[in-house]
């Protein structure tokens, strides 16, 4: 939806969707725009005008340069999409349900487990939920993610995928990829990126954090490999 920079300003500022603006830059405008709910807020900023100096002064440091992006600010072609500097990596974590511990090598993942009340728990046969966190030091864009049953089992477990869990959904945040999807024996699930192209990393703000949610029965202990493809 096209609007003026007033009017993007001030959702922006009553929404604290600073990390979200994204913004591609051309000879004489620069195309600023801000996702959120499926929707898209955008407007053309006329180098050397009032608004584009408000942008510049007060805004262009929060948000995204999207360069990778073709001209006309909207179509991303995945097959080609390299940025300089950047690659494609692929993160594997194995970890038990109802368990804290990980075979994390990065140390960008943690465990949380829950009770049936939503509490954090640290007894593990209390657990009904265990959440496996990626908590990175720096900017990604998610690419895919996959989660692996190496044994089959009788329990069932329900899987989601949520971005920026700690941040309330009314601010950007809690936003699911996936969503209490039961995981079938054959084990596998699939996420392609649907949020902001480029996550950006802000010590003050668990703005990146990537969070796979396992739902299941009390205490139950099931072995599982996650996988997670992003750009760096």
């Amino acid at each position: 939806m096209r609007i003026n920079w007033k009017s993007l300003k001030k959702f922006i500022d009553d929404t604290g969707l600073y990390h979200f603006i994204n913004y591609l830059e051309f000879d004489n405008e620069t195309f600023v725009w801000v996702s959120y709910q499926n929707q898209n807020f955008d407007c053309l900023l006329s180098k050397g005008s009032q608004d584009f100096a408000d942008f510049e002064t007060s805004y262009k440091n929060k948000a995204v340069l999207k360069d990778d992006m073709t001209s006309d600010g909207i179509t991303i072609n995945k097959v080609e999409y390299v940025l300089k500097g950047r690659f494609l990596s692929a993160l594997y974590t194995v970890f038990n349900s109802s368990r804290k511990e990980t075979n994390d090598a990065t140390g960008f993942f943690s465990i949380k487990l829950f009770d049936e009340l939503g509490f954090e728990t640290q007894i593990g046969n209390d657990a009904v939920k265990t959440c496996l966190d990626f908590r990175p030091n720096y900017a990604y864009e998610l690419f895919s993610g996959g989660l692996q049953m190496p044994v089959t089992t009788p329990h069932v477990f329900f899987i989601s995928a949520i971005w920026a869990p700690e941040i309330p959904s009314e601010q950007g945040g809690h936003r699911y990829f996936v969503r209490n999807r039961r995981i079938l024996q054959s084990g596998d699930y699939c996420v392609e990126a649907v949020g902001p192209g480029s996550i950006p990393y802000d010590p003050s703000i668990p703005i990146n954090v990537l969070r796979i949610e396992l739902s299941h029965d009390k205490g139950i202990v099931q072995e599982f490999q996650n996988e997670l493809k992003i750009y760096v």
